[in-house]
């Protein structure tokens, strides 16, 4: 009869960073957060597919980087810090809480 010796552990295999490591959650960033052509993109999609008349979404990412790769590091300084996206939208007034609120009041009848 044939048996088998253990297999012998080193130091190697216990090593915890052998070991996969957890998913990093949020340290400290807001979720959803993105940074540098991320983050330029979802700002300025709209505007660009708007200014250039483009319906297909693969052509106004293509002309997003192409706008990216020809800004100044000046100019691409204000994405490399994490954060949620900003929306430049047109329409927006500067509204105060009582007219917003005032829209879910419920109608007068007259």
């Amino acid at each position: 009869m044939l048996t088998l010796g253990k297999k012998k552990t080193t130091d190697k295999e216990n090593k915890s960073s052998n070991q996969p490591k957890p998913e990093e959650s949020q340290t400290g960033d807001a979720k959803g957060s993105m940074k540098g052509f991320l983050l330029y993109f979802e700002e300025n999609s709209q505007i660009v597919s708007q200014a250039e008349n483009i319906i297909d979404e693969d052509k106004v990412r293509d002309k997003c980087l192409e706008t990216w790769k020809n800004l100044s590091s000046d100019e691409k300084k204000d994405y490399k810090t994490p954060r949620v996206p900003k929306r430049k939208r047109e329409n927006d007034e500067v509204k105060s809480a009582s007219s917003k609120l005032a829209r879910f009041a419920a109608p007068t009848l007259s």
